[in-house]
């Protein structure tokens, strides 16, 4: 293993990189791995070592709305370096939020120059008991509507944010429970976000208060064999004239049935579709997926 002292993190056999903050000094940080929300150094939007609390050693990262003489809201980025456009990718981290306390992160595309400058909203905003509301309750405000988990307070728990982009989606584990995958954000201009380039971690309300540890990104490799485990996303569903369809495991097939099993619809080879479906009868039809060992089947409802 190669230990980047300076920067605070190492790469690893598998991941692209792991980062157990103790190598930072107290206060302010701003290097490669943790930049701001529009790539100034200025001591008030960035991300703050603490030894207030740590899932590991002795030091994590801490993201609070902040007061003078140091600063805020923290409004700090970790940045994915060049950023991934293919495959699937995860970040891994430890986190910990106070009893009555909030917090909030999003995933973004392109932070090329800065994350300011794109606005690419990879994911929706998800929150932590936002403003102090919803105690042991978060939500992602999604593209498909509002996801919803469970976390504990007081204690450290693992959240795994994970991108697809063989399928287009993206979907979190939050304390081992995962949420339901949603379809990756579009920019601006209503295209298609085509990179993850890093994770903003924002003081989003007055009770924001939480930290940060044990950070890892890495790569996942692809099944082409089991589709048991996979996400499936059929959306809108009832669909009028389009659904889009998405497969966390690569398939080779994807047909819709009706309900006396006559194939109306194949789509081509490939694990993200957006499928005209306006021609097909009101009523209920079966989505299967197919990678040629194994077969998954999702309800659709036409109306």
């Amino acid at each position: 293993m190669l230990t980047l002292a300076l920067l605070g993190f190492s790469f690893m056999c598998g991941a692209q990189f792991t980062d157990d903050i103790e190598s930072y000094e107290e206060g302010s940080v701003f290097n490669d791995t943790w930049t701001t929300w529009d790539g100034n150094d200025d001591g008030a939007q960035n991300a703050r070592v603490s030894s207030a609390y740590a899932n590991s050693g002795t030091k994590s990262i801490f993201i609070g709305e902040g007061a003078a003489p140091n600063g805020g809201p923290q409004d700090a980025v970790l940045s994915l370096g060049d950023g991934v456009s293919s495959g699937e990718w995860s970040v891994k981290w430890m986190m910990y939020i106070p009893a009555d306390k909030s917090a909030y992160f999003n995933l973004q595309g392109s932070i090329a120059p800065n994350a300011i400058a794109n606005l690419e909203f990879l994911s929706g905003n998800v929150t932590f008991n936002a403003a102090n509301g919803t105690p042991g309750m978060g939500a992602d405000d999604n593209a498909q509507g509002m996801s919803s988990f469970a976390f504990p307070s007081d204690e450290w728990f693992e959240v795994i944010a994970t991108v697809n982009f063989n399928s287009g989606i993206y979907f979190f584990t939050v304390n081992g429970e995962e949420t339901a995958a949603a379809p990756i954000g579009t920019t601006a201009t209503n295209t298609l976000i085509t990179v993850w380039g890093g994770v903003d971690f924002f003081a989003a309300d007055t009770a924001n208060e939480y930290y940060l540890d044990d950070v890892e990104f890495y790569s996942n490799p692809l099944s082409l064999e089991e589709l048991s485990t996979a996400d499936f996303l059929v959306y809108p569903n009832p669909a009028n004239s389009q659904v889009n369809i998405y497969s966390s495991a690569a398939v080779l097939d994807i047909s819709i049935y009706n309900l006396l099993g006559e194939e109306v619809l194949r789509a081509e080879r490939g694990v993200s579709q957006k499928l005209d479906v306006s021609h097909l009868e009101v009523g209920y039809y079966m989505v299967q997926f197919s990678n040629g060992i194994d077969k998954k089947t999702v309800k659709l409802v036409k109306q």
